[in-house]
């Protein structure tokens, strides 16, 4: 995740798109500004976001942001299929 000026970014994971909770796991800043971090196993069909923690804003910091992209792929995937099928 590209967001440079972030003092902190923690990656959440879901089981299910209706948890309320999930997984957090602390990511690392490379020089560039890039944010990352490593999971191991099967995580296909595991859903996440991010919680960005910014300097002089506290009322974000329960708040996870959705991955626009992984939203993007999993329509694309669901439309393949259903191509597949017909």
């Amino acid at each position: 995740m590209f967001t440079p000026n972030a003092l902190k970014v923690k990656l959440v994971t879901f089981n299910d798109l209706e948890d309320s909770a999930g997984t957090e796991y602390d990511m690392i800043k490379d020089s560039n500004g890039v944010w990352e971090t490593t999971l191991d196993g099967e995580l296909y069909g595991l859903f996440y976001g991010y919680k960005v923690t910014q300097k002089n804003n506290t009322y974000s910091k329960n708040v996870v942001c959705i991955d626009l992209m992984q939203k993007q792929w999993q329509l694309i995937m669901i439309t393949s299929v259903q191509e597949d099928l017909l």
